[in-house]
């Protein structure tokens, strides 16, 4: 489920980075509407429950950035057929859930959209297309003055910087650095290869950058 995000749309700053980093060492979680920058009338204000394209129902929040907010919902349209197809289901597959990120308000169109719509075009067979994160749908929301793009994806886990920081010594062995590395290049390459250039990789990341198990 955990691959490379494509492309970042936003500027990590010194502080903001700190604070990535200190949340991800355990030493406390960050709600950014506490923070002073904050604006409100930037964000889509998302309810639990909400459903969104009679499909996507909200269930938990799990992330925020400078130009997003990312929630975890319930596919009610898979579960649905699954459910259909099999009355006797008791468990659900992972495929039932997916990441919602919502894009502050804007009037432009999303460069990550095009970006995804344009990787998933040409078809490359070049090995790295599978540790790039592809998306599963992608919509807008329509509000007063702009739209907030929106792009669902699989979940993923933990990021590069929270899973060091879960370790006793806050390293990693060399076999997973080898590992890591070996997956970044090859989305990297990829990426170049298609004309697609990441603007900036870093620890806090993780969420869209690699899986780790």
């Amino acid at each position: 489920m955990k691959a490379f995000r494509v492309v970042r749309g936003q500027h990590i700053g010194k502080r903001h980075f700190a604070m990535c980093r200190a949340a991800g060492a355990g030493q406390g979680l960050v709600e950014e509407e506490t923070l002073s920058h904050y604006n409100p009338s930037q964000y889509y204000p998302v309810h639990i429950d909400q459903t969104f394209c009679s499909r996507y129902k909200i269930a938990a929040k799990v992330g925020f950035g400078g130009s997003s907010t990312v929630w975890l919902c319930e596919d009610v349209v898979y579960v649905s057929k699954r459910h259909s197809a099999d009355r006797q289901l008791t468990t659900r597959s992972d495929k039932s859930f997916k990441t919602i990120k919502i894009g502050i308000r804007g009037t432009s169109e999303s460069q990550e959209v095009k970006v995804l719509e344009y990787l998933k075009s040409i078809n490359s067979p070049h090995e790295g297309r599978y540790c790039v994160r592809r998306a599963c749908d992608s919509f807008e929301i329509q509000v007063p003055g702009g739209r907030h793009h929106c792009i669902v994806y699989e979940p993923l886990g933990l990021s590069l910087l929270d899973y060091v920081g879960r370790q006793q010594n806050r390293t990693l062995n060399a076999g997973l650095v080898k590992w890591t590395m070996t997956y970044l290049l090859k989305a990297v390459d990829y990426l170049h290869t298609s004309g697609v250039v990441h603007t900036g990789i870093h620890g806090d990341q993780g969420p869209v950058i690699v899986c780790l198990y």
